[in-house]
């Protein structure tokens, strides 16, 4: 099973939530983000997907709603070993920012984040 974290929160559920049900199954993730706030706009103004991805409902990762951090930490815990491809859904000429710059910022977010998660780690080992 593959799981996209923003297409998940695009159809109203939640990464960290479908993770946990399906952990036997989850063979892949896609990695993007999503901004609640465009999202709540595409909802109120009944936009289809690509309407959506239009008005820039996929953020740069970890400047959305995605709580990335709890996702990790359940991941580790449950030792998953499947593939993690970062990606994000554009209209290529129609986004705000460019996709190299937010995929420069989505990485940066990443690599901060997974240092912190391994930090985190080390001082719970250390304690038990």
């Amino acid at each position: 099973m593959c799981l996209d974290t923003g297409h998940c929160v695009y159809g109203g559920g939640d990464p960290a939530g479908e993770a946990k049900k399906y952990r036997s199954l989850l063979r892949y993730l896609h990695i993007k983000d999503i901004n609640a706030g465009v999202l709540g706009e595409s909802r109120r103004k009944n936009l289809n997907f690509e309407q959506a991805v239009g008005a820039g409902i996929f953020s740069p990762i970890g400047e959305g709603c995605i709580d990335f951090e709890g996702l990790f930490r359940f991941l580790a815990e449950s030792q998953y070993s499947g593939w993690m491809v970062v990606e994000q859904d554009v209209i290529y000429g129609k986004t705000i920012v460019p996709p190299v710059e937010s995929m420069r910022a989505s990485l940066s977010y990443l690599k901060k984040l997974a240092a912190n998660l391994e930090s985190s780690n080390q001082l719970a080992a250390m304690r038990a």
